[in-house]
């Protein structure tokens, strides 16, 4: 039952932002950590991916997602 839960949560149809990051990352595993709109107007997410190694805490990966000619697009930050 658990299983099939997780392929129908898989199934939903999303649109936007968590399309591009379901698609570029894999289904759940990229967060939105902060939304930032410029002065133009225009949005921008702060975006972080954990990567867990055995028995070590988490290291984080951040990206700059942002939408332009109506594509998003992504760099990955310094830390």
């Amino acid at each position: 039952m658990y299983r099939q839960e997780k392929e129908e949560q898989k199934s939903i149809v999303r649109e936007g932002m968590e399309e591009y990051l379901d698609q570029t990352f894999g289904f759940g595993t990229a967060k939105i950590f902060k939304t930032v709109f410029d002065a133009e107007g225009n949005e921008s997410y702060l975006v972080y991916l954990p990567q867990y190694e055995w028995f070590k805490a988490p290291k984080y990966k951040w990206f700059d997602v942002y939408s332009k000619d109506n594509s998003f697009y992504h760099c990955e930050m310094e830390a």
